[in-house]
């Protein structure tokens, strides 16, 4: 049955969101100055008329570059651990009473038609009822 989280547990899953979006952020920091660097050094930075691979960069000019990926790294990173923090959200609501889920309605009206009221799913948390489990022994 479904029953509401504890504040430990809200907090809980704050920090876990918050941990996940820095760990986007500083994956995508670090993650893309290497796919660059591998793609222009292995690649090619150009395809020529057909050609499957382009004009490939020496280390000397990788390195002269590096400091501007990782600059544009940095600001995609950031963008990432922001779009992560604004857009990670769980739009699910259930009913505790009946177990019904929808999407969330801004303008909607958050009661049931079984007389429960909806939540959103991540505050909510399953809990399997004993006297279930006890019957089924």
């Amino acid at each position: 049955m479904w029953e509401p989280k504890t504040e430990n547990e809200l907090l809980r899953d704050e920090k876990k969101k918050e941990k996940d979006a820095k760990f986007i952020g500083i994956f995508f920091f670090l993650l893309l100055p290497f796919i660059l660097t591998v793609l222009n050094k292995f690649i090619g930075t150009q395809a020529y008329r057909g050609a499957p691979f382009g004009q490939t960069l020496s280390w000397t000019q990788i390195l002269e570059v590096l400091p501007k990926m990782f600059f544009l790294s940095s600001i995609g990173g950031i963008l990432m651990y922001l779009a992560f923090r604004k857009f990670n959200n769980i739009t699910t609501q259930v009913c505790p009473k009946c177990g019904k889920l929808r999407q969330f309605k801004k303008n909607d009206n958050c009661d049931c038609e079984c007389g429960g009221e909806f939540r959103l799913l991540s505050e909510m948390k399953w809990i399997e009822n004993k006297k279930q489990e006890q019957n089924k022994d």
